[in-house]
């Protein structure tokens, strides 16, 4: 079977405060190799790379022209919360998508063994208030941070659709979780979906808001979810918790040093509204010149 590991890194179009997500592309990465083998071919998908980054196999270019006419966006994000749909159209039989704030701490080299997860088109995880994910709006959705996508599900048809559910409006959540909920709730597609283990995508604010006792005894991977990342001093967020931190470098603190990335990932708009904001601050004397 022919699998392929495939995660995003883009810019944020419209973020003001700084995310890295090579940093946690990178650890991502050292995490899965630390715990799984072998891997699958890593596929990063980007439209602001143009050399493969360290730590991937291959890279696939994001043409952002195929994302023209979508309104409904995030406003950190812009368009670019959409490229994960790229995913859907990689020539594998299967696809195992993972989010770069995800980081593994077991082995799951289920995800892309072919004696497992082939009973369905899609594999995800659906969100709970158990889980941490209390607004009403989350309930049984599913999430989109962790995914396996099997042969019935990968083509230009399938994109095509996405793209077109996203250029109405489709989404509850102004992002491609919306679009591919839109879609797979379609009577269709009942059958196809299938249910990937909490395990596999365990999302940080269990800690917070969830049945922590419950999930943490068999923790494959943790989704860092919110604005606060682990590689981030700041923002402070109610879901960034020191329990799920320290998860968190305990595990990178086994990987190697970050390297040196040929190319930027940091949104032209953080430069110049982090310029602004810092000379703001030295005006009021809150920041030293």
């Amino acid at each position: 079977m022919n699998v392929a590991l495939v995660t995003v890194l883009a810019k944020p179009r419209l973020k003001r405060l700084e995310t890295n997500y090579f940093v946690g592309f990178h650890h991502l990465i050292q995490s899965l190799r630390r715990h799984s083998h072998p891997l699958p071919p890593v596929v990063v998908l980007s439209p602001d790379l143009t050399t493969v980054p360290p730590g991937a196999d291959r890279l696939q270019r994001v043409n952002t022209s195929d994302y023209n006419g979508i309104e409904s966006i995030q406003k950190a994000f812009g368009k670019s919360v959409y490229f994960k749909l790229d995913a859907f159209r990689q020539p594998y039989d299967r696809v195992v998508y993972i989010d770069t704030d995800v980081l593994a701490f077991q082995d799951v080299s289920d995800l892309w063994s072919p004696n497992a997860f082939n009973t369905h088109a899609i594999y995800a995880t659906r969100e709970s208030k158990s889980l941490g994910l209390t607004h009403p709006d989350w309930q049984g959705r599913l999430n989109t941070g962790v995914l396996v996508i099997n042969a019935p599900l990968l083509g230009e048809s399938t994109f095509q659709q996405l793209l077109n559910l996203a250029r109405q409006g489709k989404t509850y959540d102004l992002g491609d979780q919306g679009v591919v909920n839109a879609f797979l709730n379609r009577s269709e597609f009942a059958s196809q979906v299938g249910e990937l283990p909490p395990r596999f995508n365990t999302p940080s604010c269990v800690r917070v808001e969830g049945d922590w006792a419950r999930y943490s005894q068999d923790l494959a991977m943790m989704h860092y979810l919110g604005p606060r990342k682990p590689w981030m001093q700041a923002p402070e967020h109610p879901w960034h918790h020191p329990d799920t931190q320290k998860l968190w470098d305990l595990e990178v603190s086994k990987h190697a040093p970050l390297p040196k990335l040929n190319g930027s990932l940091t949104s032209s708009l953080h430069t110049r509204m982090v310029r602004l904001i810092q000379r703001y601050e030295e005006w009021r004397g809150i920041r030293p010149k």
